[in-house]
Parts: C-alpha cells; structure tokens; sequence
C-alpha cells in the first residue's frame, strides 16, 4: 500500500491557523476569589497545569489602578475562549463577573462538595467538574484545554432582553424592601410597566434564570444575604450587555438600567466592582434615592415608544 507523508504543525493539528505568522494563543478568563487562599492556589495551579496541556494564556479581574474596570473586563472576556469560574462562597464579585460572561462557555468549579451543596439552586443547575480540593487540577485542566481546543457543545446563549420589561429581585427577608417595592411598582405603573417581584430563593432552574435574563429595568436590593448573588450576577449581565431590543436604530433598542439598592447611604454589601461599574447602564442607590433612578428609567422608556 502507498503512503502519504503530510507534514503539519502543532498550532494546525490543535485547530489554530497561524495565517502566515506566530500562531496565536488562546485565552481563558479565570474568575477567582483574591482574598482566599485556595482559591488564589487554584488559579495558579490552573495556569500551570494548562499550560502543560495546552498554551494557553490565563486572564483574571485584577485590574490595575488607573484602568476603567468594566471596560477592561469586557476586553478581557471578549478575548477569552471561555470562562473558569470559581463560585464557592459565592463570592458577590466573582458572581458580578460570571454576570459579565455574557454568552461565553463557563466552566463552574467550587473548592469542597460542601461547597456545592450550599450553592443557590439557580447555580448547580448546571453540573460541576469534581471539587477541585480532590487535587484533580490536572484533570479539570484537560477538560478545559478539550474545550479551548473544540467549540463546547451543550451551551446555551443568554436570552435578548425585553424593552419595558421590568424586574424587582429581594429576598423573603428582607421586609426593609416591601414598601418600597409597592412604591416602585405603583409609580412605574403610571407609565404602563408593569414591575414583576421575584425572590431569589424561587429562581430554581435554568428557564427561571433565563426569564430574569430578559428584564430591561433591573432593581436588585442588596443587604447581605443570599438573594444578593442572584442580583450581583444579573447586574453583571445587565453592564456586559446594555441594550434590550432587536436593532440598533431609533425605536429599534433600550439602554437596559440596573439598580443596585441598599437601605442606608453606604453599604458593605455592593461589590467593588459594581461600585466601579457604575455609569450609564448600572446606578447605587439608597432608598432615598430611588425616585430619580426610577425618573431616569421612565425617561428612556418614554423616549424609546416616541423616538425622534
């Protein structure tokens, strides 16, 4: 039997077209907890073992001083093939840059099983590679590196959000908010949208998420317990993908606005990285401050149904 010898590179054999020069390397984002230990050796030992595996090149949410936060993010996931996310805790700022993922591949990882079991329902939805306090980074890495290499199959892109659809996210607990939900909901009424409240606690399954996905107006109060991660990551989504609509045009699109609502003037509770997000798309307000955030979300709705 004849044989052809055909000659090929490495870059060519893992899928990567050098088009003339260097081949290039791919990226993956690694959303991480900084002020742990573990989580901190888990990047690291990520990074290693990828690299062994693959070369790749390994991007996080440590931003350097003088950078515009959201917009470097934004640069950073757009780049990455996809997205390692480390959700034990939670942590409200890794849930605000799993928000920020957009329609990117995301790999969820926790530390212990413990961990897992304690997690929201609407985040284990999806399944999880074993903890990786079992030592198996090697093996999570070959995983990832199969995904960097082939397009993931199985995911799911993020719903197109809704102009005028309005949403309130609390929880049970939380009485301090009622009031001014009923407020909220009455003001907003006058204008013909309607405000939909939802405990965090009911978002139990992938369609429910997808459903909160879809929301133009974003009003999340934030007060330290577990409905905060669901209004952390919704809020991350709202930032990375600030129009609802289907075009670009007048009439055609809404800038989406989220509201991160505390009870007194400062709050421990809002993410840094809300905080340095915030502008056009995403507001911290205090209760005394509600009504011209909610002034600021009639304008553009009223603005959208009359353009010109």
């Amino acid at each position: 039997m004849d044989s052809v010898v055909i000659a090929t590179t490495r870059s060519e054999f893992l899928g990567r077209r050098s088009h003339g020069g260097r081949p290039s390397v791919p990226s993956v984002f690694i959303a991480y907890r900084m002020n742990d230990p573990d989580s901190c050796k888990m990047r690291s030992d990520l990074e290693r073992a990828l690299n062994e595996a693959i070369p790749v090149t390994v991007l996080d949410g440590n931003v350097e001083d003088g950078l515009p936060w959201a917009e470097e993010i934004r640069r950073r996931i757009d780049k990455a093939k996809l997205l390692i996310v480390d959700v034990t805790g939670p942590s409200k700022e890794v849930l605000f840059e799993y928000g920020f993922a957009r329609n990117k591949y995301v790999v969820l990882v926790v530390f212990r099983r413990r961990d897992q079991a304690a997690l929201p329902r609407w985040i284990t939805v999806l399944q999880l590679p074993p903890p990786y306090e079992t030592g198996e980074i090697a093996k999570l890495a070959n995983s990832i590196a199969a995904k960097v290499i082939n397009r993931p199959e199985g995911h799911k892109h993020r719903p197109s959000s809704i102009p005028g659809s309005a949403l309130w996210i609390q929880d049970k607990r939380s009485a301090w908010a009622d009031v001014h939900f009923e407020r909220a909901r009455n003001r907003l009424a006058e204008r013909s949208i309607e405000l939909v409240r939802r405990m965090a606690s009911e978002i139990e399954s992938s369609e429910e998420l997808r459903e909160c996905l879809r929301c133009w107006l974003l009003i999340t109060c934030l007060d330290g317990l577990t409905a905060d991660y669901l209004g952390h990551f919704l809020l991350g989504d709202l930032v990375a993908r600030p129009k609802a609509g289907v075009g670009s045009g007048k009439g055609e699109s809404i800038q989406r606005l989220g509201i991160a609502l505390t009870e007194g003037e400062a709050s421990d509770y809002v993410a840094d990285s809300v905080v340095r997000a915030a502008g056009r798309s995403l507001k911290v307000v205090s209760t005394t401050a509600l009504d011209p955030a909610l002034a600021l979300a009639i304008d553009r709705h009223r603005n959208f149904l009359r353009p010109g």
